[in-house]
């Protein structure tokens, strides 16, 4: 680990308001819950996140913050894996699109071992996510980029209601 003494590892999940927030860490719990391997090994539960205990004693964080200026949300801390959820849809207060501030302040903080993960339903040709997609896609690269249609990714019955009702 190259955390320093006394530092808590973080896994950090931004997502655009906090609506998505708490419904990312509802989904991380739930999957977690649903496994009687894992479930034992939430701990410290809380309305902005949870810990897991490892195996080997030490204590994983998982925590969800909401998309801000300057990407905020994501500084200052040492983080074992960051995620952008629904990134395509980071705005600040005046409606400016922010993505690429918060991938900066928040990748930059990633120890060795760890990534980043952008995820979004695409918006736009435009912003970090359609600019990453652009430029790695069929390229060998550290990134794995994928394009697919909704119910390649989550065939269900609802689903495929909502894909036709489109």
């Amino acid at each position: 680990s190259s955390l320093a003494p006394g530092q808590r590892a973080v896994s950090l999940i931004i997502a655009p308001n906090d609506k998505l927030r708490r419904e990312v860490l509802q989904y991380a719990r739930g999957a977690l819950r649903s496994k009687a391997e894992l479930e034992h090994m939430v701990i410290e539960d809380a309305a902005d996140g949870f810990g897991v205990r490892r195996p080997d004693g030490h204590v994983v964080r998982f925590e969800a913050g909401v998309a801000t200026a300057g990407g905020y949300g994501a500084r200052g801390r040492s983080l074992i894996d960051f995620a952008m959820d629904e990134c395509a849809f980071f705005r600040d207060s005046s409606f400016k699109v922010n993505d690429m501030e918060l991938f900066r302040a928040g990748s930059a903080r990633v120890l060795p071992g760890g990534q980043t993960i952008i995820a979004s339903t695409p918006w736009a040709q435009s912003g970090l996510l359609y600019d990453l997609f652009r430029e790695n896609f069929g390229k060998p690269t550290t990134a794995l980029v994928a394009h697919a249609p909704t119910l390649a990714l989550h065939d269900s019955p609802m689903t495929r209601a909502i894909v036709d009702r489109e």
